[in-house]
């Protein structure tokens, strides 16, 4: 399955840590905080984007919201829980990146979040040295479904679509991911993928370390 692979790009939220759940049940409670009702399904459609994008939706659907306080709230939550080691990785992360590594595979992290964010959640998780390259949100000028952020870590290691495997686990990311040109793989978090997102993915699988016994039994 990694015959001619070069490169294993990875989502961050929902597919290394367990980030998403925690965004999802945390902002309705924020939002309702301050008088506004916040649905999960609005913030499902979320799941994905950069900030520029989450912030455009969240403003046009809540004129009278503060985003920035309530944003900033979201993020002391977020950051707490990874200081306090509350922020759980996903199952096979580790042993996926190790074993990414034993077969000299380049190993990236392409994810919306920005990128001080990237840096506490894997340092924290002591993970931060397994990654040959980090592109975050802020660096694109088109969130997901827009492929750019994808695009833009191959050019980086001059390495082909053909010759990469992408990690998402949003319908967003996966979107993305097949419209690079790279192989997608979905390991689900909170979306369940529907057939149409099944027909853009390469290979699902329930976890990370189902990747690597499917690896191995080839």
């Amino acid at each position: 399955m990694l015959d001619g692979i070069k490169l294993a790009i990875f989502d961050m939220d929902g597919l290394i840590f367990d980030s998403e759940n925690l965004y999802v049940n945390t902002f309705p409670k924020i939002f309702k905080k301050y008088g506004h009702n916040l649905n999960k399904e609005q913030v499902v459609k979320t799941l994905g984007q950069n900030h520029k994008s989450v912030r455009e939706y969240y403003t046009a659907e809540f004129p009278n919201i503060d985003f920035d306080l309530v944003n900033n709230e979201l993020m002391t939550e977020l950051i707490n829980s990874s200081n306090n080691g509350n922020l759980n990785m996903k199952i096979g992360v580790i042993e996926l990146l190790e074993y990414l590594k034993v077969k000299n595979i380049k190993i990236a992290i392409a994810s919306s979040s920005k990128r001080e964010m990237i840096e506490l959640y894997t340092k924290n998780a002591n993970i931060f040295e397994y990654f040959d390259y980090i592109i975050s949100g802020e660096d694109v000028v088109n969130s997901k479904p827009d492929p750019e952020i994808f695009i833009k870590a191959m050019k980086y290691f001059n390495i082909s679509p053909k010759e990469t495997i992408i990690f998402e686990d949003s319908f967003n990311g996966i979107i993305a991911a097949n419209k690079s040109g790279a192989f997608p793989i979905m390991i689900p978090d909170i979306l369940v993928p529907t057939e149409e997102i099944r027909n853009l993915t390469w290979k699902v699988f329930d976890n990370l370390l189902d990747f690597i016994n499917e690896c191995e039994r080839i």
